[in-house]
């Protein structure tokens, strides 16, 4: 892995801000640090797949949005803005090199993740409640 094991430790953290703007309305965003240790292979078919290690993994995500109850609370609409920042995505490879198949665990790539995103739900003259949602991402490594 080439780093000192204090370089490992990380800790999630989380920053969000609410506003209620009216009853049924309410406006959000929140910015988000997050990560996925370093580790082995536990599943490893050889010895060389189970002693290569994978570095941590890490992202950075932003959000912004609105959640609001529309028309007396018979039409939900939430909307959302998005962006992540990946870095060392951890990765399995699966691979027949010369013998039975292996799965390695690695460090892949970064990306980035943007977009937006629309959900809507809304209840039916019998009390029922239909939902739907749709998002529009862009990621590039």
């Amino acid at each position: 892995m080439g780093k000192k094991a204090d370089e490992h430790f990380s800790s999630d953290q989380c920053f969000a801000l609410t506003y209620q703007a009216a009853r049924d309305l309410l406006a959000y965003a929140s910015w988000t640090k997050g990560f996925r240790s370093g580790n082995y292979n536990g599943r490893a078919t050889t010895p060389q797949a189970a002693l290569t290690p994978a570095n941590p993994e890490s992202v950075h995500s932003s959000e912004i949005g609105v959640k609001s109850d529309l028309f007396e609370h018979t039409l939900r609409m939430n909307v959302a803005a998005f962006y992540e920042d990946y870095k060392d995505i951890q990765a399995v490879l699966t691979a027949n090199v010369a013998g039975p198949v292996t799965q390695f665990l690695l460090n892949a790539a970064s990306a980035t993740v943007k977009g937006v995103e629309l959900g809507l739900g809304f209840e039916t003259v019998d009390a029922r409640r239909q939902m739907g949602c749709a998002r529009l991402a862009d990621d590039s490594a």
